[in-house]
């Protein structure tokens, strides 16, 4: 019954990039890097001006770019609080099924003690199918014998005068039930 910690410390992980929120955050991100580097390319090619010119090109760049990295600090600091908030909420969740399932696990075995005590018999561990299996229609148990014979779809298509998809059909509904 023990639940391996790995398989959902990765499934929280892979639960957590699946949040829409998660991704436009991210996106977001990228957005406003790619503006930052756009911005830091066309002052450094901004070409040969005086000191003093290019100080004052550059101030309010350099302004910009100050801001940026403010917003981005910040929206790191909200992508880590929601992965936090994610990842409790996903620990909570299955703390929860944890009981459940032990929970009924219990049930199952005191129902079992129950059943025993009561009829001497012991309980099958195996659920008894819900309903029978269909009979098998006359015109498919043809297209079954010819296909057991281990001849192809093509050839019983073929020797039956029908279509082939519907022998495919016929075969493939056989081997679901």
């Amino acid at each position: 019954m023990g639940r391996d910690a790995t398989t959902l410390n990765g499934n929280r992980t892979m639960l957590a990039m699946g949040d829409p929120q998660v991704w436009i955050l991210l996106a977001g991100v990228v957005i406003l890097i790619f503006f930052l580097m756009r911005a830091n390319r066309r002052r450094w090619t901004g070409g040969g001006a005086s000191g003093t010119a290019s100080t004052r090109q550059s101030l309010p760049t350099r302004q910009a770019a100050d801001a940026a990295i403010e917003q981005l600090e910040e929206l790191m600091a909200q992508l880590a609080e929601l992965a936090r908030e994610t990842s409790a909420q996903i620990e909570t969740r299955s703390a929860k099924l944890e009981l459940l399932l032990d929970e009924a696990d219990a049930k199952i075995k005191q129902i079992e003690a129950l059943a025993v005590a009561s009829t001497g018999a012991v309980v099958s561990p195996q659920p008894a199918p819900l309903e029978a299996p269909p009979a098998v229609k006359p015109e498919h148990r043809q297209v079954h014998e010819l296909a057991d014979a281990g001849q192809t779809p093509v050839q019983i298509a073929s020797q039956l005068g029908r279509d082939v998809g519907e022998i495919e059909l016929i075969l493939a509904l056989r081997r679901k039930s």
